[in-house]
């Protein structure tokens, strides 16, 4: 170990066998599964499994061999083999050749497998870079003219004369073709040698740059130098950077692509990695090709493997998507199941059936408000029996995934969503006798949690702010639910072709029956993708004029360029719209033009629609209706836009159809018909305020009990990053200790509410008392910027200047506009389900009654 003395450098240990690099040509080259005769290897362990003379023969069903050679120590330390070795070549050829272009590389290449054939035993390439680099750094004279690509050939035989023959030829048609434009023939071992130290002392040559970056990839090999093109280009111009060139094996597509630079820099990884690996997934490449994965990428392997390859692993949503869909590819290659569209029968099996068909209506108003003169139409999707365009998705999911014996009778069924999908699933599963798990962010609404219990769903919510990679995320919570519960199957709309196939199969080809073909526009929002993508594809087939208009949230980042997702906005009140990662589904490419929209104006269109047109939609429909007010601009008379309205106002009954809840949120002006009082146009900035204590999210929960029973508070609000992430409730803390839900060292963050009401100091009163009849208290916030040597232009942070409680705003009143200083001193108590109370004024520091020490006393002792 190294098996070969020969072998260049270093290897770990079981390194030649267990990463198929280095060490004897067989090994190098050569097919070494078929050649192996044994393995034996030291196991994880510590068990020696003997293999070296029982495998040859072994015909049990399992090749053993396969288990131990590319593993890199994962299964075992390989410490012997037995090889069938083939006789030591009688004759060895070394060609070195050079090519103006990479296709002329790859030219030559084909050429060399068609007319060498067995012979070749070696096919190596090198570009421009790293022919400088070898030749400055190790002071060697270039075997050939400059030229910017190389290639190293190899033959090796028994028969010296048909060997020189075949090469002869070979050279000679490359030659007369231009693919080479420039070689040389090693007439001498000693030759020989110095010909392959081009190649094998790059890795010398390239420490004396200063630092390097390696990485061993794998290709396909049109895209094989593209690599080294891409991350050149990203590079350029960065500090300390020296150079990037590629070399490798171009015969089986390993590229060594290596970077370096004068020393080691954070800044210079970090435009590096992970992007290699994104770039390397994209491709369809692999991040570890002959010298396995290594204890440096273990992190990425997934930009490799399947995630199906990983049982107990994260399967993240953006993964890229394996379809290979084209505008003029043909149907019957398909991978997919194929749906054929039908008229609606006159009386239906089950309420599945009746999905579909929905209703393309005209506009006859609203359009008419901007200008608008081309026809447009709104496909009524909220029709469906479950409310929602998603019930098509969950359908078709359904369907493929008991055609496919994927969901079987008494299976679960779990579905991360943001609640439409959960709703179409739970009708599903109810017709069909499954149990159904949703997985849904806090921030979905009542109504759609209601609809889901009633349809015989279980339950489950996450947190609105973590990430969708988080473990506390929807998608995360999901897998650990899939991987705890038995026969348990996650659709996966992120990732389930079904869902874009609902779309092209069928809402597509409703639209275009209806309109007979002709569509000049279609409006579709992005949530997931599917929709936008299955109407897309097939209309770039059907209606190729046609502008396919996606609409995405401000906030999201599906949009592209990706300059139009650069937001402060973090949060955003539509549903069931944008993510903060690009699902697999979603095939950005068949969209001609994205527009982003905002909360205000997608929520007041919705109740446009609802008061002008009659059409009882919900928040994503309004959004989906102002980008057609933009996008149509462009139409004539004559031309028409069918817009998607993907759900109802069903589930958004205590949201933006409340004008409590808008005005609130600032989203409209309380009614100018009702009568004013004196005080409704005075601000915030009115009345007085004490700034309160705030907490970090870090802080433990006994750490937090004592500040707050110390200072008498019953809330606390928690900042984190120089911005409120969240309030404590000293009432929640109880109730989750009493439960064992928590315990007294669980952090805050994991115990806050992360939902609660801001205003600024010049939000009107009449909008805070508005506020105030939903919640028990608000927050002032106050924004500023900073400014240091690091942000010179500005960093912006929030400053809390106050709490207020209703008493706050009867205080300013009934005082005529002269409040009294707040002192937002809250007593101890617990709400409903252990949730804020209603503050109550106190002394500053005063004594607590009897009752909450003994409370306090309670929770110190658990």
């Amino acid at each position: 170990m190294p098996l070969d003395l020969g072998a260049s450098g270093s290897c770990h240990i079981g390194g030649n066998i267990s990463t198929n690099a280095g060490g004897i040509r067989l090994i190098r080259y050569g097919n070494l599964h078929g050649n192996l005769l044994g393995v034996e290897a030291v196991l994880s362990n510590g068990d020696i499994f003997d293999g070296l003379s029982t495998i040859r023969k072994d015909n049990t069903g399992y090749d053993l061999g396969h288990l131990f050679v590319g593993s890199e120590g994962t299964l075992g330390i390989v410490t012997g083999v037995a090889l069938q070795t083939a006789s030591r070549p009688q004759a060895t050829n070394v060609a070195f050749l050079a090519a103006e272009t990479f296709d002329s590389c790859l030219a030559i290449l084909r050429a060399a497998k068609t007319e060498l054939g067995e012979v070749m035993s070696s096919c190596e390439f090198l570009d421009h870079e790293s022919m400088r680099c070898v030749t400055e750094n190790l002071s060697l004279t270039p075997p050939i003219g400059e030229n910017p690509f190389y290639m190293l050939i190899e033959t090796s035989g028994s028969n010296a004369s048909h060997d020189q023959e075949k090469l002869d030829t070979f050279l000679e048609n490359i030659m007369m073709k231009g693919d080479a434009s420039d070689g040389t023939m090693a007439d001498s071992p000693s030759t020989q040698q110095k010909l392959w130290g081009f190649r094998e002392r790059m890795a010398e040559a390239l420490l004396k740059d200063g630092y390097n970056y390696k990485y061993d990839i794998s290709l396909p090999i049109e895209s094989f130098y593209e690599a080294v093109e891409v991350m050149r280009e990203k590079l350029t111009g960065m500090d300390d950077y020296v150079r990037c060139c590629g070399y490798g094996h171009i015969g089986d597509g390993n590229l060594h692509l290596n970077i370096t630079s004068r020393g080691f820099t954070p800044i210079l990884l970090n435009a590096i990695e992970p992007f290699v690996y994104d770039w390397t997934k994209s491709q369809k490449g692999s991040v570890s090709a002959e010298h396995g994965l290594g204890f440096k990428k273990k992190d990425f392997i997934y930009h490799s493997k399947s995630s199906m390859d990983f049982s107990k692993g994260f399967i993240a949503p953006d993964l890229p998507s394996k379809c290979r869909w084209t505008a003029n590819s043909d149907p019957a290659t398909t991978p997919h199941s194929i749906v054929d569209w039908k008229p609606r029968p006159k009386i239906f099996p089950s309420i599945l059936e009746t999905l579909g068909h929905t209703p393309l209506v005209r506009i006859n108003h609203i359009h008419k408000d901007y200008g608008i003169t081309c026809e447009v139409l709104v496909k009524c999707e909220y029709l469906n029996a479950g409310g929602s365009i998603k019930d098509r998705i969950a359908q078709r999911m359904v369907w493929d995934a008991e055609k496919d014996g994927v969901l079987k009778p008494g299976y679960t069924i779990i579905e991360p969503t943001s609640g439409n999908t959960g709703i179409g699933l739970a009708l599903a599963a109810a017709v069909k006798g499954y149990r159904c798990i949703i997985v849904m962010p806090e921030k979905m609404s009542t109504e759609k949690v209601d609809v889901l219990r009633a349809l015989g769903a279980e339950i489950v919510r996450t947190p609105t702010s973590a990430a969708f990679d988080a473990p506390e995320s929807h998608i995360s919570v999901a897998q650990r639910l899939m991987r705890e519960i038995p026969n348990a199957v996650i659709l996966d709309q992120y990732r389930n072709p079904g869902n874009p196939l609902a779309h092209y199969d069928c809402t597509a080809e409703e639209i275009l029956d209806a309109c007979g073909g002709k569509v000049d526009m279609v409006v579709v929002g992005a949530g997931t993708g599917g929709s936008v993508t299955g109407i897309g594809r097939k209309f770039k087939e059907r209606c190729p004029d046609c502008i396919v208009v996606g609409v995405d949230p401000m906030g999201s980042i599906l949009a592209e360029p990706e300059e139009m997702n650069e937001t402060d906005v973090t949060f955003y009140e539509v549903e069931g719209v944008g993510y903060d990662f690009i699902p697999t589904v979603l095939d950005r490419s068949v969209v001609n033009r994205w527009i982003k929209t905002a909360d205000k104006e997608s929520l007041r269109m919705s109740r446009k629609l609802i008061r002008q047109e009659g059409l009882l939609v919900g928040g994503s429909s309004g959004a989906n209706m102002v980008a057609a007010m933009d996008a149509c601009k462009c139409l004539k008379a004559g031309q028409r836009c069918v817009v998607i309205l993907p759900d109802g106002v069903r589930n958004y009954m205590t949201k933006f159809l409340s004008d409590a809840w808008m005005i609130e949120r600032g989203f409209m002006e309380p009614d100018s018909t009702r009568e004013k009082t004196w005080w409704e146009t005075d601000s915030v900035g009115q009345l007085k305020l004490s700034a309160p204590l705030t907490i970090a999210p870090d802080m433990t929960c006994q750490e937090a009990v004592e500040i707050m029973r110390n200072k008498g508070f019953d809330q606390i609000p928690v900042m984190d990053e120089k911005k409120v992430v969240g309030i404590l409730s000293l009432g929640g803390i109880v109730s989750k200790l009493s439960s064992t839900q928590i315990e007294k060292k669980t952090q805050v963050r994991d115990v806050m509410y992360s939902h609660f009401k801001k205003v600024t100091m010049d939000t009107p009163l009449t909008v805070l008392s508005s506020m105030l009849d939903r919640d028990h208290f608000v927050l002032v916030a106050q924004e500023q910027v900073h400014v240091s040597s690091q942000h010179k232009q500005g960093e912006k942070e929030e400053k809390i200047v106050g709490i207020l409680t209703r008493i706050d705003l009867v205080n300013y009143i009934t005082k005529g506009g002269s409040s009294q200083k707040s002192l937002n001193v809250y007593t101890a108590g617990s709400g409903v389900d252990g949730g804020p109370t209603p503050p109550r004024r106190g002394i500053w520091g005063g004594p607590r009654g009897e009752a909450e020490k003994s409370t306090f006393g309670a929770v110190d002792k658990e």
